[in-house]
């Protein structure tokens, strides 16, 4: 028996409890002197790592979550295009309604009309915000339903000649500042319609509006990889501007305008192409592709997960002259070549998965396997700015589940890292994780930190 197994009885209950890298031993001090003790680190452990499939619809439209404070779990639309050789072509396609508002037009008499814009506020841009994004704005040829869901697999026909385009360079500016806008300035004709229908009281509600604007899509011709968030809650709409004029005299008594949200009900459409790249082999959830046929990479995405499997970690024994396991790490570094690359990557979380790659319950935390509060063993992105050079990593604490694996007692089911997050900002960003053929500074490791005797 090895002599890992012969100390198990003394060391194992605490040294699963600890955690830290400083070595300490709570239990067994009256045996051994824990001064006579340090912590050495081991990465050998091999791991393999490859692309799967994530589930392949989500709802896009906004979703209540608290009626009293009227706050919904996304309020934007996702408009742009994403292509990667290795992962193939993402297109993204925002489609709305147009909200009724109140108004004082049936019972004013002296306006008059000045302009109708069409407002797109940004919430958010990502990826490639320093060259020209275009953007059309199509109608709808019908109106979206105001009583069901809308997944990132709907999509809604729009007239193929747009009512706008315009090209203009991403400005979603920075918090709390009022977020930038795109604005399209509407015909007169147009203007005057709309105005005469709300004053005559053909558009009274959500259902009458819906039948004079039926809805707008927005689309993007532009082929670089930009993905704009823009904003439904407050920040864009049609806004209509008029004056008040006093009867008699036509002299201006009040300029005024009123917004017509999008708010009510919009979605977000995905559309994935993988034809022509190694991941058009993932035609069902059992599919993985390994790392080897792209690049050494796999990728956390939309639609995509990655996978992690340790073949041979049932093999591992303890080298002799150590103790037992102190702490395990498994330290993902992506393949990031500066800090404004795709902007900063987005929190991660590490779950067991099974045989159909899907997501059975979270990898448990630390030595103690009790989950934070949060309830999942997630990880942020984080970087050394201390170093000329990029030296950052995603690092999960998994060191009851590793010990565990190495004892046999769990069964070696493979690891799905994927985004913490169901929101489409989340969803629009992008991890390439390197395996472990890249260079050092942007491999995957399991790292092992044993107690060793001095």
């Amino acid at each position: 028996m090895h002599f890992f197994h012969r100390v198990a009885g003394l060391f194992i209950a605490a040294l699963c409890l600890c955690a830290c890298q400083s070595g300490t031993l709570d239990i067994g001090q009256a045996i051994i002197n824990p001064q006579e003790f340090s912590i050495q680190s081991l990465d050998t452990i091999s791991v393999r790592v490859s692309t799967v499939l994530a589930p392949d619809s989500f709802v896009t439209s906004p979703i209540l979550l608290n009626a009293s404070t009227d706050t919904y779990q996304d309020t934007s639309m996702l408009v742009g295009r994403w292509t990667d050789s290795r992962t193939g072509t993402l297109i993204t396609r925002g489609y709305t309604n147009v909200d009724y508002a109140g108004n004082p037009f049936i019972s004013t008499t002296n306006i008059t009309v000045d302009s109708l814009v069409l407002e797109l506020g940004y919430a958010y841009a990502y990826g490639d915000t320093t060259t020209a994004f275009g953007i059309e704005v199509h109608q709808l040829q019908n109106p979206l339903s105001r009583s069901r869901a809308y997944y990132n697999t709907s999509s809604a026909a729009y007239d193929s000649k747009p009512l706008f385009s315009r090209t203009v360079i991403p400005a979603p500016g920075v918090p709390p500042r009022v977020p930038r806008q795109i604005r399209f300035r509407m015909s007169s004709a147009m203007a005057q319609s709309f105005y005469a229908a709300l004053a005559d009281g053909t558009i009274i509600d959500n259902i009458t509006m819906d039948d004079f604007w039926k809805g707008f899509a927005f689309v993007t011709p532009t082929s670089g990889n930009t993905l704009i968030g823009f904003s439904t809650r407050g920040f864009s709409g049609l806004r209509l501007y008029y004056h008040t004029t006093d009867i008699g005299t036509d002299i201006t008594v009040n300029a005024a305008s009123i917004r017509f949200p999008f708010r009510g009900t919009n979605f977000t459409q995905f559309i994935n192409d993988r034809t022509g790249t190694p991941l058009a082999a993932l035609q069902s959830k059992t599919d993985a592709v390994s790392s080897s046929l792209t690049n050494r990479t796999s990728f956390i995405a939309m639609g995509l997960r990655t996978r992690i499997d340790f073949p041979y970690i049932s093999q591992f024994e303890i080298p002799a002259g150590y103790a037992g396991l102190n702490s395990a790490q498994l330290v993902m570094q992506p393949v990031r070549q500066t800090l404004r690359d795709n902007l900063t990557p987005p929190n991660l979380a590490i779950f067991l998965g099974n045989a159909q790659n899907e997501l059975l319950s979270p990898v448990p935390f630390g030595a103690s396997g009790a989950l934070p509060q949060s309830g999942y063993n997630a990880a942020g992105y984080a970087y050394d700015a201390t170093q000329p050079d990029l030296i950052d990593n995603y690092t999960f604490d998994v060191t009851q589940y590793a010990s565990n694996l190495i004892l046999g007692r769990v069964p070696n089911r493979p690891l799905i890292l994927t985004t913490l997050g169901t929101d489409l900002r989340t969803m629009a960003q992008r991890v390439t994780v390197g395996d472990q053929q890249q260079p050092i500074s942007d491999r995957i490791q399991l790292r092992l930190f044993l107690t060793s005797g001095l």
